[in-house]
């Protein structure tokens, strides 16, 4: 994807955002009690990444993960009801 070899600081830079832009996505779309188990299963999910691709060190990363998820979570459930009261 890109013409430069990305480092382990990249790769987890690009998930944050990724996981940021899905969460306030999902933070707007959705109506159900649900979307609050995303950040959890999102922490989970990146768990053996840390096994596989990082070492023991990068075992914080899921509870970046999760904190950022429940962010992007609160600034949609926000812009959704921003965009209701327009």
């Amino acid at each position: 994807m890109f013409s430069n070899e990305v480092d382990m600081i990249g790769l987890v830079t690009l998930n944050i955002i990724a996981i940021l832009a899905l969460s306030v996505i999902l933070g707007i779309i959705s109506k159900d009690r649900i979307k609050f188990l995303y950040p959890i299963v999102i922490a989970i999910l990146f768990i053996p990444a840390v096994f596989i691709y990082y070492n023991n060190s990068a075992l914080i990363y899921p509870l970046w993960f999760l904190i950022i998820s429940y962010v992007g979570i609160i600034i949609g459930i926000i812009l959704d009801r921003v965009t209701l009261e327009i």
